[in-house]
């Protein structure tokens, strides 16, 4: 890998502990109760200056809906002031700094970030530096933590089609926790290292939500052609593929632009756009009849000095330019490396080669758009390759779910910051500090076994338990049955229980069970009974009152293997056990059985 590569980490955790500025929960059932629709208009920051990631977002001109959800209210649609910072959010963020060795903040200030891209219905992110100047012992040296950040957690896309953007608002507002390190990851395997010890010194709180996306990295990455933010990798195996996705594309630019420059260079401010429609009546494109039959024209443009960059072996400048013609919802791109092709024929080529006035050193593009997205993208386009061949790459992008990065937006500045006006500052306490400081004396592995040691499991099941962040549930089952029957729960019987309904078991409906079946008076073998029940497709609540979880009695077990003895003699042990669970659903004790039959 480029020797000239610096690496740094965002990593995002989702937390447990109801929203940060209302009093909704973190999970709902994703009933939808109301749609809202708005747009957004960018606004200048403290310094007087408006962001240039907010200018690019305005320019896309989009709509955006947002669908409601049972755990959202009046703050999520911005009708309503924020409520005080959630006190349980702030004390986990405190703790994970604490195990992160970071000095924290006396006094917690909440900042209002710019964001217009509809993830917020406010039109910004609510976002507290609370500590900062942290260390992470990595097996390839130590890492630094710059900061660590509360805010809340942005809406989830759901669907986007042309200008217009949906968003559901179930995610909006709950607890992030954002850990920031310096660029001091040597390679792609240090960095999933890094992200994988930040996770597990979060997870060991408890208090990190359960869902598929409770954490997710951002990749900061520098090959010194500028600092580029990967966003969207939620899985720590993407972090290698985004980075050596990233390091190939940097690499082709490199190559692509010192092609260009050899040739005279791109000069241009603009591209000269020319409607070629004409040249496609009855034409056999698949892609140019579907564009036409929509209503829209076919542009055509000279690309100076960039014949075969555009798509060649490693050279694939193509590509950036499909990007930006995608973010303004343009799907419609060809270009001279690809034709003909795409049911355009050679004479076509030709025809709009001389149209565009190509040389031979030249491209050409067509975008099948409207006139007045052709006219946006005629400047869009042309900065776009000045400032690749250029070598300035700083700019925000994405992992897609291709295995590439793609093009997001214009790297975002200070100019999106300004102070919160509607959250009071919050004082941390000495008692606040001290629990922090407290929980921070351990590492994260050192917990994991305190946790093995103190209620008498396994380590590899201490470490199961609190990587899939069941601590909660494991802590909340220890109150009703031993914690090791609570462990085979919760890393055995449940998933099975789950595999066979084809869905999972919410951690309060399981909490409930296992209680109203210990009120019982009865054990946990009955507790196992219950879900092999639930299984089967019982209600819940009739469970605890049944009586196929009641065990066996001891003369019911003596009746019942007579039976089974008499008509098989010579049975053994396993199989006079399957013979049981054949009869009855009823749990019974291996041991009695085997008193009783003298096996």
């Amino acid at each position: 890998m480029n020797k000239d590569l610096v690496i740094g980490l965002e990593v995002h955790l989702q937390l447990n502990t109801g929203k940060l500025f209302c009093r909704c929960p973190v999970s709902g059932t994703d009933q939808i109760t109301g749609q809202i629709s708005r747009r957004l208009k960018p606004t200048s920051g403290e310094s007087g200056l408006v962001d240039r990631a907010a200018i690019y977002e305005e320019e896309r001109s989009r709509a955006f809906d947002y669908v409601l959800t049972d755990n959202t209210c009046l703050v999520e649609i911005d009708e309503e002031p924020p409520r005080p910072m959630n006190p349980h959010a702030l004390s986990a963020a405190l703790k994970i700094a604490a195990t992160l060795k970071c000095s924290i903040l006396e006094d917690i200030e909440c900042m209002r970030k710019i964001v217009i891209d509809g993830s917020n219905t406010s039109g910004f992110q609510r976002t507290s530096l609370i500590a900062m100047n942290g260390s992470l012992d990595t097996e390839r040296g130590k890492v630094r933590i710059s900061s660590v950040c509360l805010e809340e957690d942005s809406a989830r896309k759901i669907a986007e089609e042309d200008h217009m953007v949906k968003y559901s608002l179930g995610r909006l507002g709950i607890p992030l926790v954002e850990i920031t390190t310096e660029p001091d990851i040597k390679s792609a395997d240090h960095a999933i290292e890094v992200a994988r010890l930040i996770g597990l010194s979060a997870m060991i709180t408890g208090l990190i939500t359960k869902d598929s996306d409770s954490i997710r990295q951002d990749v900061n990455l520098s090959m010194g052609y500028g600092r580029v933010e990967i966003k969207g990798i939620s899985r720590l195996s993407q972090i290698k593929e985004a980075i050596e996705s990233e390091v190939s594309r940097q690499q082709s630019i490199a190559r692509a632009s010192e092609i260009i420059k050899k040739r005279g260079g791109f000069n241009r401010s603009y591209l000269e756009f020319i409607d070629v429609s004409d040249l496609f009546e009855g034409t056999g494109s698949i892609l140019v009849k579907k564009g036409l039959s929509e209503g829209k024209r076919i542009f055509a443009a000279c690309l100076e000095n960039m014949n075969e960059t555009l798509k060649q072996d490693d050279v694939r400048m193509g590509q950036e330019i499909a990007d930006i013609a995608r973010a303004f919802s343009v799907g419609g791109v060809l270009h001279s490396d690809e034709l003909p092709g795409y049911g355009i024929d050679d004479s076509t080529v030709k025809t709009i080669s001389k149209k565009t006035g190509r040389g031979v050193n030249d491209g050409i593009l067509l975008v099948i758009t409207t006139k007045r997205t052709a006219d946006i993208l005629s400047r869009e386009i042309a900065s776009r390759i000045t400032k690749l061949i250029k070598l300035d790459l700083q700019e925000t992008r994405f992992f897609s779910d291709k295995g590439r990065t793609a093009y997001l937006r214009p790297l975002p500045g200070a100019e999106r910051m300004y102070p919160e006006t509607d959250v009071k500052p919050f004082h941390v306490t000495n008692e606040d500090l001290k629990e922090a400081i407290d929980f921070g004396k351990l590492s994260a592995e050192e917990r994991i076994d305190k946790i093995s040691k103190d209620y008498g499991i396994s380590r590899q099941d201490a470490n199961t338990i609190v990587t899939n962040m069941r601590l909660p549930i494991f802590l909340a089952l220890g109150e009703f049955i031993p914690f090791r029957s609570a462990s085979r729960l919760i890393l055995q019987k449940i998933p099975e229980v789950e595999r066979k309904m084809g869905k999972s078991i919410e951690d309060e409906k399981i909490i409930w069970l296992v209680q109203s079946i210990v009120k019982h008076g009865l054990d946990v073998t009955s507790v196992e009974a219950g879900f092999e029940i639930l299984s089967s497709g019982a209600e819940m609540k009739s469970i605890p009152e049944s009586g196929e979880i009641v065990p066996l009695s001891q003369n019911e077990l003596r009746d019942l293997i007579g039976d089974i003895k008499k008509n098989n003699p010579g049975i053994r042990q396993g199989s006079l056990m399957n013979e049981i669970r054949k009869k009855t659903r009823r749990p019974f004790d291996p041991r009695t059985v085997i008193s009783i039959a003298d096996l």
